[in-house]
């Protein structure tokens, strides 16, 4: 059967997409103002508090596992769209609420509520696209959907960077990066009149805790929860902690420094576009194996160069090898284990997200020993730990079938 490139968009697709943007905007924007923030609140990183700052990651992902956690039952009462719609207005408005902070504590707080909706959100969007387009190919526009996380990283960060050059206050950039996050709430909201919305399945929440629970018995799918949770991992790590350790190891300004996050997510969008676009479900193991073993040998070598320009070379290329992972273990979970696919969908991130804030936090507390140049380690590490626990999985099923 031949294999069709064309791919049809509506309303909601349009929504998740920008969505997925603003979410993105709103995620990484502490990273890019987080030298400056730090200064300002009283807990500056060159002084030995990069764990402080590694924390807010490190709670913003606990937070965001709490709603995760029940998004299955709240995506059941109140079904997909309105959950997810309502779910961005809540991102934005903890980001403003950032934008007003007056010390540490009150940032933790107006980041724990951001991250409430980022919870949601996060959990919720590929089952929504999955349920725009079951009777189509889902994972191709599952992976097109996810490109643009990372184009509002590169949004964020070169206008961020951008901004902080001329003398722009933080404040003044979260509450407007807040303030981007309503409008896809709003096109969620909305009812279209030339995209048709499959109504939402309204489940007992004790059909919803079987389901769970059938799905949690399968030795299986744990497998796919630790790689989720190593590709959040080492994604985050690279995302949170780059502007930081291009400012201090080549002591560059704001925008240089956004410029490597946005290069590494320039990188990630062509990555998800490519295996979006040319992909298909039965490829899923073949592109996550390469791009976990590329992605191995090309994250010992950051901390090895010296100039910027090889730098950025590098993180291109890095964010185009690793940045189908995270969508692709997801379809090919779903693809390989015959179950509920919105109850899958929904429990992978809630492991994967914990694993986002642990190695950004972990990377941190190494930092303030051995230096971001040491630990940048944890990144090959993850990847590798990756690619073995997949094929170590596909190997294991192939002797059972």
């Amino acid at each position: 059967m031949k294999h069709s490139i064309k791919m049809k968009f509506g309303q909601y697709d349009y929504a998740a997409f920008s969505g997925y943007a603003a979410y993105a905007c709103c995620a990484m924007v502490l990273s890019i103002v987080l030298a400056p923030l730090a200064e300002s609140l009283g807990f500056p990183l060159d002084r030995g508090n990069q764990g402080a700052g590694g924390a807010l990651h490190f709670w913003r992902s606990i937070s965001m596992f709490c709603t995760m956690a029940c998004c299955t039952f709240i995506a059941g009462k109140f079904g997909k769209r309105h959950s997810i719609g309502t779910a961005l207005l809540v991102i934005g408005l903890g980001i403003c609420c950032a934008g007003f902070a007056g010390n540490y504590m009150w940032l933790t707080g107006a980041v724990i509520l951001s991250a409430l909706g980022q919870g949601v959100f996060e959990v919720l969007v590929t089952p929504t696209v999955q349920t725009l387009h079951e009777k189509e190919d889902p994972s191709r526009y599952i992976n097109v959907t996810h490109a643009f996380w990372s184009i509002g990283v590169v949004s964020i960060v070169i206008l961020s960077g951008w901004a902080l050059g001329a003398g722009v206050s933080w404040r003044v950039i979260l509450f407007f990066t807040g303030i981007a996050a309503l409008i896809p709430g709003i096109l969620f909201l909305a009812p279209s009149k030339k995209q048709h919305f499959p109504p939402s399945e309204h489940r007992s929440p004790a059909v919803i805790w079987s389901q769970m629970k059938q799905v949690l018995r399968i030795r299986r799918f744990w497998i796919f929860l630790a790689c989720m949770f190593l590709a959040g991992g080492a994604e985050h790590c690279l995302s949170f902690w780059l502007p930081s350790f291009i400012r201090m190891e080549y002591q560059s300004g704001s925008l240089l420094c956004g410029l490597g996050t946005a290069f590494f997510a320039v990188g990630m969008v062509a990555g998800r576009l490519l295996s979006g676009i040319f992909g298909s479900e039965k490829r899923m193991y073949r592109i996550i194996l390469i791009s976990a073993s590329v992605s191995v040998l090309l994250g010992f070598l950051p901390p090895l160069l010296h100039t910027l320009f090889f730098l950025y070379l590098i993180l291109f290329c890095l964010g185009c090898s690793s940045g189908p992972l995270w969508p692709s273990i997801q379809n090919y979970c779903v693809e390989e284990i015959r179950e509920d696919p919105t109850t899958m969908f929904i429990l992978l991130p809630c492991i994967g997200i914990p694993g986002c804030g642990f190695f950004t936090w972990l990377m941190g507390f190494l930092g303030d020993y051995i230096g971001l140049h040491g630990s940048f380690l944890l990144v090959p590490g993850c990847y590798l730990l990756l690619w073995t626990l997949i094929f170590l999985e596909k190997k294991h099923s192939r002797k059972i079938h």
